[in-house]
């Protein structure tokens, strides 16, 4: 497929923190062309908590 494309969803049935596993993202990682390898991933990521509300 040209060009290559990504599309994600993520949607939350409830209220979304970091203890219960929000979605976390690794900002900027949307701007370039990356290499796969294994990190310690969790000091780069960003919780994204949700209330219901929101949801």
């Amino acid at each position: 497929m040209n060009p290559k494309i990504n599309v994600s969803t993520w949607f939350s049935l409830g209220t979304s923190i970091a203890q219960n596993g929000c979605l976390r993202i690794v900002p900027g990682s949307h701007t370039s062309v990356h290499q796969h390898y294994q990190l310690n991933e969790e000091i780069r990521r960003t919780p994204l908590p949700l209330d219901e509300k929101s949801s």
